[in-house]
């Protein structure tokens, strides 16, 4: 009988004591995160700061997921400042200036940085600054000849990552966001192409989608078309569908045109084109019109794509 006493008491003391624990277990988890604030990306060369902001918004996001931070949010951070005269947290160009900002935030690390672009290249620049000390703990920069969606979804997670001290998260492949192909970046394209049988043409062409696109143009042409070699010159019209095999920069099409002259052309050809607006493509086929018969056909452009 005493026995079983005893052992309820333990019992008892056990499930008191795991009552204590599992109440303030999560507080004392949560007071082991960092108070942190995410000042705004200062803008730098050929950039404004509307881009910046994106920028911010994400390492923000990313910063919250991290179970070691607590995040001060951003309407809570501008309300403080406001009230202390600052008028927004991007003014800070030093890390005094960023030092002052924690102090008054009441965080112990600040995390800031600047975003540029000079040319077709970005430059995003992070650090962390200890706010009790003033000094910087950490600094990481990444250069991304790539577009603002890139450097937002690709580069800014394992940049923020290498800053934190921690292991790379590789995302799988099917939430990785695709940048659009070249035909669809730029779809408009004006050229001029030339070939076989003294042929020109000024064309204008518009892509619907990376694999089919519309081109119009105007041709003058003098061309042999009897056992005779005798010749016809023509100005006219020309008009096709160009079906393309894949979304790359290099990407071979097949083309059918037609022209107001009642020329029936089908075409195989290859097509470049790039993020500066260069268009190259070549392409052979043949001729075909139901009076003269057909022929052979070859022709090259260049052009501008935009």
């Amino acid at each position: 009988m005493f026995k079983a006493i005893q052992n309820l008491r333990c019992l008892g003391l056990f499930l008191l004591v795991f009552s204590f624990l599992t109440i303030l277990a999560p507080h004392a988890w949560a007071q082991t995160k960092e108070a942190v604030a995410v000042l705004e990306l200062r803008a730098q060369g050929n950039l404004d700061q509307a881009e910046a902001s994106l920028l911010t918004d994400r390492v923000r996001s990313l910063v919250v997921q991290n179970p070691g931070f607590k995040v001060l949010e951003r309407e809570g951070m501008d309300r403080i400042l406001r009230e202390q005269g600052f008028q927004a947290t991007q003014n800070c160009e030093n890390e005094a200036c960023s030092v002052k900002l924690g102090r008054l935030l009441a965080v112990r690390k600040i995390i800031t940085g600047s975003v540029s672009k000079l040319g077709s290249i970005y430059t995003l620049s992070l650090r962390v600054v200890d706010v009790e000390q003033g000094t910087i703990l950490a600094e990481r920069f990444v250069d991304c000849n790539c577009s603002l969606q890139s450097l937002l979804f690709e580069q800014v997670s394992p940049l923020l990552q290498q800053l934190l001290g921690q292991a790379p998260t590789v995302l799988p492949d099917a939430v990785k966001p695709s940048e659009p192909s070249i035909r669809k970046r730029k779809p408009f394209q004006l050229g001029l192409e030339g070939g076989f049988s003294d042929y020109w043409g000024v064309t204008l062409g518009y892509n619907f989608n990376e694999y089919l696109a519309l081109r119009l143009g105007a041709t003058y042409h003098q061309m042999q078309f009897n056992a005779n070699f005798s010749t016809s010159d023509g100005i006219g019209g020309v008009a096709g569908l160009r079906a393309y095999f894949n979304p790359h920069d290099w990407a071979g099409f097949v083309e059918v045109a037609a022209t107001t002259e009642l020329w029936f052309i089908p075409r195989l050809g290859l097509e470049y084109r790039n993020d500066w607006g260069l268009n190259l493509w070549l392409a052979g086929g043949w001729r075909y019109r139901y009076v003269n018969g057909g022929q052979f056909d070859a022709v090259g452009g260049v052009g501008y794509a935009f």
